[in-house]
């Protein structure tokens, strides 16, 4: 009778943990599916507040390239008008023509001293050259005097 009961009892033990462990295995699944989901909701929520809270580079140039557009617009409209309205004054018109004519004699003069001292520095330069060539010559000539 033992052995009877000992033949149900042993498959039975091993019938009821093969079950347990199923049912574990499931419900490790079932969380760790479920902790997925919370993840990758989370992950979407992270997402959408980022979009909302920052803006892509590329739609901050687009802003910025409108913006200066739009600010070299008001600027060349301002200016038009102003222009108009200045050059109508005589004034204006004769102030602007000196200023023209001393940038211009300001810069020609400029360029003159520019060049004055550009020639005095190549003069130097090659009068250097001059004097460096002539102590080169004159070195192997003393050098050799001073051995006989």
């Amino acid at each position: 009778m033992e052995n009877q009961i000992l033949q149900f009892l042993i498959p039975g033990i091993g019938l009821i943990s093969g079950l347990i462990a199923t049912y574990v295995s499931l419900q490790n699944r079932a969380l760790l599916a479920e902790v997925r989901k919370e993840l990758a909701e989370l992950e979407n929520k992270i997402f959408i507040r980022v979009n909302g809270t920052y803006v892509r580079s590329q739609e901050c140039r687009l802003r910025e390239e409108t913006i200066h557009a739009r600010m070299e617009a008001m600027v060349l409209d301002v200016s038009a008008k102003a222009t108009a309205a200045l050059l109508r004054d005589e004034t204006v018109q004769a102030r602007i023509t000196k200023l023209v004519e001393d940038i211009g004699l300001r810069t020609i003069s400029g360029l003159l001293r520019e060049e004055i001292v550009l020639t005095k520095l190549s003069a130097l330069a090659a009068d250097a050259r001059v004097r460096i060539q002539a102590r080169q010559e004159a070195l192997p000539r003393e050098e050799t005097a001073a051995g006989l």
